[in-house]
């Protein structure tokens, strides 16, 4: 881990979705071979004017098929956690282990919750998001 980044001066500040688009389709229109899916990609984003916060960006698309009907689901979300931290945020700070690692990892389960109730309240049995080891996930984005 990086060695000058202090743990305790770092805290989830907030969490909002900025962008949802969920749709639920005839099934016809689908090749059968079409299977459920999850992508999930992050980035991150500084903000101008607050130096001491920064923004951890989820990225996801869900698709799959509801298995109670010939539906076909798909749910795009742009989600984000948003950081306070006791130092001035930079370039340097967001190539750190806390914010590739561990931000995710405190920010995901908000996330998964989100897509839980927007699944259940929408009348279809909830979309449970898998468990990420954001350490492999992260080691996998680096290698691509």
């Amino acid at each position: 881990m990086n060695e000058n980044v202090i743990q305790n001066q770092i805290s989830l500040a907030a969490f909002k979705a900025t962008k949802i688009e969920f749709s639920c389709k005839d099934n016809s229109s689908f090749p059968e071979e079409s299977n459920s899916g999850f992508d999930l990609k992050l980035s991150n984003e500084l903000i101008s004017d607050s130096p001491y916060h920064f923004v951890k960006v989820f990225h996801v698309n869900i698709f799959t098929k509801n298995g109670e009907t010939s539906e076909f689901i798909e749910l795009n979300i742009i989600f984000h956690a948003i950081f306070k931290c006791g130092q001035k945020v930079d370039e340097e700070f967001l190539k750190s282990d806390f914010a590739k690692i561990s931000a995710p990892a405190i920010g995901f389960p908000f996330l998964r919750a989100l897509v839980s109730n927007i699944t259940m309240q929408a009348g279809i049995a909830p979309i449970l998001l898998p468990s990420i080891n954001f350490i492999q996930f992260n080691n996998e984005a680096e290698s691509n």
